[in-house]
């Protein structure tokens, strides 16, 4: 979305890229181009280094490449921080850190025996693209939570009314769900920037999100759910 900014590839190759340029416009010369010595529009308007490092990469001349979907992240390690080594400092800890924790649980739930009696489906479902508002194709907004748990539900049972609408709307209203994230902690310098008696704490609870616009939702039956299950204080 940020359209009025280049991304900067390089500095010393960027100089030949624009001489050659400025030399294939004095000359009317075309070095890049298709069989007529024109490119297409879509090749015109790319990064040529970036062009030059896919083809190498991929072993194909530059004018095989029709399109490409590209996606930088941090490649630096995790690493452990702190006088005590108690801070984690890493990238993409929102939200992978609970999706560890929560499969976690759920294999622990297993091993501990959990399944035995139970009468319920305990799962957890890991999805793509919460940065954007969850509105992708397969993202929490989108409608594979619904399909997936009408599919479990038909799987299990064999009771001819089991798919009826009402019975399945009646089962998803007994159900409940946890929308687990990061939260921000109070830090000192930004005191200010929290409310004096709802200032989440680290390492002090589970923090219980809200705002005006319910996103995320929070009611008093998920908060005594989380009670019931003996869950550290609330900040």
């Amino acid at each position: 979305k940020e359209e009025h900014m280049t991304p900067i590839l390089g500095t010393q190759p960027a100089a030949a890229v624009l001489v050659a340029g400025a030399k294939a416009q004095l000359t009317g010369s075309a070095e890049d181009g298709g069989a007529d010595g024109k490119e297409d529009a879509w090749a015109k308007e790319q990064e040529p280094l970036l062009m030059d490092l896919l083809a190498t990469n991929l072993g194909i001349e530059k004018k095989d490449i029709v399109d490409f979907e590209l996606n930088l992240f941090d490649t630096q390690p995790a690493s452990l921080g702190g006088i005590k080594s108690e801070f984690l400092n890493s990238a993409r800890l929102d939200n992978q850190a609970t999706c560890f924790v929560a499969s976690e649980a759920l294999a622990q739930y297993v091993e501990n025996g959990g399944l035995e009696n139970d009468e319920d489906i305990s799962l957890i479902a890991l999805f793509d693209h919460e940065e954007i508002g969850s509105q992708s194709a397969q993202g929490a907004g989108s409608p594979v939570m619904v399909e997936a748990v009408r599919r479990i539900s038909s799987a299990l049972t064999d009771h001819p009314h089991a798919l009826d609408p009402d019975v399945f709307s009646s089962t998803i209203r007994r159900s409940f769900v946890f929308s687990v994230d990061q939260a921000h902690a109070i830090h000192p310098n930004y005191s200010s920037k929290h409310e004096k008696n709802h200032a989440p704490k680290m390492n002090a609870g589970v923090v219980m999100k809200t705002n005006q616009n319910h996103a995320p939702k929070m009611n008093a039956g998920v908060v005594m759910k989380t009670n019931q299950n003996h869950a550290p204080k609330m900040n």
